[in-house]
């Protein structure tokens, strides 16, 4: 605004408005509006910090304002939680005698008599965890190493999209880093071999202050890092017992009986011969297989077997280890088990000499013939 003094004089008759100040905080992930950093303005006679308004924006106290003709500095003394100060944390504004703003050295506009300031400041990205086990026992936890999990991210049509994948380590840790805000979900895709696989489908979401939503009760910290636990259960057993000869050869005709936890079964059912009897679903115990019927000829067992599944998967057969398999998917675990028996040695049949008698006969006859050839050559040379 001017006033015409004469014909060649105007006299500027705009009047300075001191100024207000009004940062706007923002993250590096695009989250807008963030609260809880502090400001501090000096110069002029001037040191005060800025008032956070809680909305994402923080400006001078209602006495303070910028006069022209002054140079100021802000600096930012803290960042908002979940983020770090940028490596610019001073700015320069300065006010000239007309009213012109630089900050920096680069002229600003004023908008309602308010100097307008945004300031973005980098997000700390978060790591987390998922610890896989099983219990043994009632309060023993066992870390388990091979559990493959996939970590989702949620789009905004809903779904879920894969992002990364782990694998979990000796310590049963499978590590996820640089997380941003957003909802995620972790899911197992395959439990280590011999076990169970349980998705889980733990959902949680990071807001933009880096803090974890979550509502489930299965979480610790490692290390300092939000970790989810994951227990995976023993898959059950299937026992084959392979019958055979002590040749090698397979064997039919027998009948074997399993007992043990929720077990007690005989095989075969239908009494079909066969060489192979398959016990299915066994659970962690000790078992005892006896074989009940012996096929006609052969020794059976004298003492029952002792099998014992040890709760880590490990197998025991009369106090000795024994070979399993512990298998990945859906499959059972596998033992495998062969039973050998041994051909009695005929008796003599009612009324004859029987194969022993047979036996006798031939030996005897071969110990005169020797003794003859002897004797024969004795008074050749005589």
């Amino acid at each position: 605004d001017s006033q015409q003094i004469d014909a060649l004089t105007w006299k500027n008759t705009k009047q300075f408005t001191p100024l207000d100040l009004k940062i706007t905080k923002n993250s590096s992930t695009g989250e807008k509006d963030l609260i809880g950093a502090v400001f501090k303005l000096t110069g002029d006679s001037i040191d005060t910090l800025l008032t956070d308004n809680g909305d994402g924006t923080y400006s001078l106290p209602g006495n303070v304002k910028l006069q022209k003709e002054m140079t100021y500095t802000l600096t930012e003394t803290k960042a908002p939680e979940g983020h770090e100060l940028s490596k610019k944390t001073t700015w320069e504004i300065k006010i000239a005698s007309d009213g012109t703003v630089t900050i920096d050295g680069k002229t600003v506009t004023t908008s309602d008599d308010t100097i307008q300031l945004t300031i973005e400041n980098p997000f700390v990205e978060i790591p987390i965890a998922v610890r896989k086990y099983t219990m043994q026992g009632t309060d023993k936890e066992i870390n388990l190493k091979g559990a493959a999990f996939s970590l989702q991210k949620k789009e905004a049509n809903g779904t879920y999209q894969p992002i990364d994948s782990q694998t979990t380590n000796e310590k049963g840790l499978a590590s996820f880093d640089s997380l941003t805000p957003g909802k995620y979900r972790v899911v197992e895709t395959a439990g280590p071999a011999g076990y169970d696989t349980s998705p889980g489908n733990y959902e949680f979401q990071i807001d933009k202050y880096g803090k974890i939503i979550y509502t489930g009760k299965n979480t610790e910290m490692t290390n300092n890092v939000w970790t989810l636990t994951h227990q995976n259960r023993l898959k059950a057993f299937d026992l084959t017992v392979h019958k055979k000869e002590d040749n090698g050869q397979t064997l039919k005709g027998a009948k074997f009986r399993l007992q043990g936890p929720e077990m007690d079964l005989e095989l075969p059912k239908d009494g079909q011969e066969t060489d192979t009897f398959l016990f299915e679903n066994l659970k962690p115990g000790t078992y005892t297989l006896t074989e009940t019927f012996t096929p006609e000829g052969y020794q059976g067992l004298k003492e029952p077997v002792t099998i014992v599944i040890h709760e880590d998967g490990s197998i025991q057969v009369d106090g000795q280890d024994h070979e399993s398999v512990l298998s990945p998917g859906a499959k059972n675990n596998q033992i495998s088990l062969d039973i050998t028996n041994q051909a009695k040695v005929p008796l003599p049949e009612t009324g004859g000499i029987g194969r022993l008698g047979i036996y006798l006969v031939g030996m005897i006859g071969c110990a005169f013939s020797i003794w003859y050839l002897f004797l024969k050559k004795e008074r050749g040379g005589s």
